[in-house]
């Protein structure tokens, strides 16, 4: 009487998913080799009655994460007794969709702002009688918030036609600035064009004043979910007077080949010119007020900053080496043991130490199978012994992207790419 009344009560439940969108199945049984499934495996099969853990959960087994307002498909679940179940704690949530022709494709979003890294975990189950459960953990990533640089956050203050460059970073890009009054300032892109949604693909925008003064307000949306909003006020004032030719910094560093540097030319009588006592070492172009530096080889160079009445303002510039990670490349087996394969050393060349602390990007079924940490000129990689499940024969290798900035401004990076390989001859168990 009990099997009956049982099996009825899973009959109720898979027509109740049913009408909910579910897939048909039947309450049957499963083995080991028809259990339920989770391509890439990531998650843990939970005990009998054991819990799948709310927020900061300690759930074990390859977790996935990503950022409040994104959402990614990270794995199809297959086998078990359909039709299945999720349920999510913490800041995410999770359904089953139909996504590239493959369905039940596991999707997660990042649903809660939250202003710290959240944990929690996601848990799929079949409808088999002997129901299995798989718990996978979860990160829901805290979003930088929205940051200019130079740091105009308190405001602008500008004369009239005078043009000011600044770079947007934080939140989710792309960013869209928009101008409340354009008579007064109006919104550019630098060193590019803005595409047809409104945004700077180089995430680098001008602001000119206008003819006569007034005050505007900027504002930068990003495209979070809810997005970020920041709001830069802008004063423009009459020159009475004009004020000392002058520049927004007066030296520069940066690694040959990398990404040029920019100060920003205030005062004096516009229009501007700049000439380097040193062109094998640095060149200069100016745009309006702003002077774009190039770093062209190792050496230092003089820039000097002229306005139309002769004025004139030097900007100091080092060059340094080019900045790299030799190696460009490194290559880790299965590991052998519980010890793994033995870690990968890369040297750190150029740029401007300090060096910043490496980062590792993986994809999200993988994270946490790579580490890596820098002692002065020396880059060491490792593979987790804590995350040693096998790639097996006729897996995709998985590229691992090691990243290390310098202390120049503006910041310069090298990375050196990390392949997990199987072997031939370590067979996965």
């Amino acid at each position: 009487m009990k099997k009956f009344l049982a099996f009825l009560a899973v009959i109720a439940s898979a027509l109740l998913l049913a009408s909910c969108g579910g897939g048909g199945g039947y309450s049957g049984t499963t083995t080991a080799a028809t259990a339920l499934r989770i391509t890439p495996p990531i998650g843990a099969s939970l005990a009998s009655g054991a819990s799948c853990g709310g927020d900061n959960s300690t759930a074990s087994g390859a977790g996935i994460g990503l950022s409040v307002g994104t959402y990614a498909d990270f794995a199809v679940i297959s086998q078990g007794v359909p039709p299945y179940y999720v349920g999510t704690t913490g800041e995410a949530s999770a359904r089953l969709m139909t996504v590239d022709g493959k369905s039940n494709t596991l999707r997660v979003f990042g649903r809660a702002p939250t202003e710290k890294d959240k944990k929690g975990a996601i848990w799929v189950s079949d409808s088999s009688i002997n129901q299995t459960t798989i718990c996978i953990p979860t990160t829901v990533y805290a979003l930088p918030p929205i940051v200019v640089s130079p740091d105009y956050s308190a405001g602008m203050d500008m004369t009239p036609g005078e043009m000011d460059i600044f770079a947007v970073y934080g939140s989710i890009p792309p960013y869209v600035v928009t101008s409340s009054n354009p008579a007064v300032a109006t919104v550019g892109c630098y060193a590019s064009a803005s595409n047809s949604s409104g945004y700077c693909p180089s995430g680098m925008y001008t602001v000119t004043a206008g003819a006569s003064s007034g005050a505007a307000n900027l504002t930068i949306i990003s495209n979070s979910t809810p997005p970020d909003i920041m709001v830069i006020p802008v004063t423009v004032k009459s020159a009475t007077a004009a004020a000392a030719l002058a520049v927004s910094a007066k030296t520069l560093t940066g690694a040959a080949g990398s990404t040029a540097g920019t100060v920003n030319v205030s005062g004096g009588t516009p229009p501007y010119s700049a000439v380097s006592s040193d062109t094998s070492v640095a060149t200069a172009t100016v745009s309006g007020s702003v002077v774009t530096v190039n770093y062209v080889s190792p050496g230092t160079a003089t820039i000097i900053v002229l306005d139309a009445a002769g004025a004139s303002v030097t900007l100091n510039v080092t060059v340094t080496a080019a900045f790299k990670i030799t190696p460009a490349t490194g290559t880790f087996n299965n590991p052998d043991g519980a010890g793994g394969p033995a870690p990968l050393t890369f040297t750190i060349a150029g740029g401007t130490p300090p060096y910043s602390a490496p980062t590792v990007h993986l994809p999200t079924a993988y994270v946490g199978y790579v580490s890596a940490a820098a002692s002065g000129s020396t880059l060491t990689v490792t593979r987790d012994t804590t995350n040693t499940t096998c790639l097996a024969s006729g897996t995709a290798d998985v590229p691992a992207t090691v990243t290390v900035t310098d202390s120049a401004s503006p910041a310069a990076s090298a990375s050196v790419t990390v392949t997990l390989h199987y072997t031939s001859t370590a067979a996965c168990p």
